[in-house]
């Protein structure tokens, strides 16, 4: 994910990548994330919303395609992190990267924080 960030009323762009984990799991919908992540092209828009319900890890932040179909959920030694920057405003926007098979995860989402 490539990150928007503000600095002083300045909008910058700074760029933190993150693997996408959970691909090989059903969504509720029944729709598959593995096909949904073939879909998405680079530099599509994606959205990441943080499930504090999540019974399994309460930090979880779980990503979704432009087409609102989850792909997968930010690994959680990010989450945290992620998570306050969600709550603080400090993420703008979020883009897909690209599509890596490295550990049988697929990746990257980019997001530009806003950093204060």
């Amino acid at each position: 994910m490539s990150l928007r960030t503000k600095i002083e009323g300045v909008t910058r762009v700074r760029q933190l990548s993150l693997a996408i984990v959970g691909a090989d799991h059903p969504n509720k919908d029944k729709s598959n994330r593995r096909f949904e992540i073939l879909l998405c092209e680079r530099g599509e828009e994606a959205h990441m919303v943080p499930e504090p319900k999540n019974p399994v890890d309460p930090q979880a932040i779980a990503v979704f395609s432009a087409r609102g179909v989850q792909i997968g959920y930010v690994k959680a030694v990010q989450a945290q992190l992620i998570r306050s920057y969600l709550s603080r405003g400090r993420i703008t926007s979020c883009i897909f990267q690209f599509l890596s098979h490295f550990h049988n995860n697929f990746k990257k989402t980019s997001f530009p924080p806003k950093y204060s």
